[in-house]
């Protein structure tokens, strides 16, 4: 699942919360896409199309997409081994701030709601939305 994606210049760089993958950069000009693996594998796949990887950055699951579509399609080379743990630790640090923004917008909710009439059950209702929301991403 996608967690954060950055454009730089005219590279789109995702970070995914997946059971395999890690980091994905694709080249919007040359139409390369990387994928480096929490392994710290990493693989360029050559001329991809806009389409194609935009399924694989959107999808529930990036690796079923990346067996089902990408690797059949598109040639590829293995690149350097990179520190995955760094990569990891970038992860983790972005699902941090996932759940700070998410206590902060609780707080904030709490506050705004703590005087109107009914507030537990719309506090209830609205934590457990939050907590659906939040948890799926993390899965």
């Amino acid at each position: 699942m996608l967690l954060e994606k950055q454009i730089k210049q005219d590279v789109v760089v995702s970070h995914y919360n997946s059971s395999n993958l890690l980091v994905s950069e694709y080249n919007q000009l040359s139409k390369d896409l990387i994928i480096t693996f929490k392994n710290g594998g990493v693989y360029k796949y050559d001329k991809v199309t806009a389409t194609d990887y935009m399924r694989f950055e959107m999808a529930d699951s990036q690796g079923k997409v990346l067996n089902s579509l990408i690797k059949p399609n598109y040639a590829f080379t293995r690149l350097d081994d990179v520190d995955a743990d760094a990569l990891a630790l970038k992860i983790q640090a972005i699902k941090l701030d996932g759940l700070r923004s998410f206590q902060d917008e609780i707080k904030t909710d709490a506050n705004t709601l703590g005087e109107a009439e009914g507030f537990d059950l719309v506090l209830a209702k609205r934590l457990k939305e939050q907590l659906e929301i939040y948890f799926e991403k993390l899965n």
